[in-house]
């Protein structure tokens, strides 16, 4: 299910992105308008690829890969996080 909605959104940005392109005026118009046609074309783009970036991944080994990468990461700041309390209890005792 979650395969089929991402190719669905993926081709839906695309499709928008698509018809937007021509009728943006990019080099008519002023500044703003300039400004808007820019942002608009680079979030529609970073939307494009995020989908395709999730199609990409939907190998099931890749994906327990990096929640494994993120786990451990995770359990590397709560161990720092720890340790840093620890210090301070220690420090506080002294005084």
């Amino acid at each position: 299910m979650r395969m089929v909605k991402s190719i669905i959104y993926f081709i839906l940005a695309l499709a928008s992105l698509f018809y937007a392109l021509p009728r943006i005026p990019l080099f008519q118009a002023n500044s703003t308008d300039q400004m808007f046609a820019i942002a608009w074309i680079i979030f529609a783009l970073l939307v494009v690829g995020a989908h395709l970036d999730q199609l990409l991944l939907s190998d099931e080994d890749k994906r327990k890969h990096l929640a494994r990468i993120r786990n451990y990461q995770r359990l590397k700041k709560e161990q720092e996080l720890l340790r840093f309390q620890s210090q301070g209890k220690r420090m506080v005792k002294e005084r």
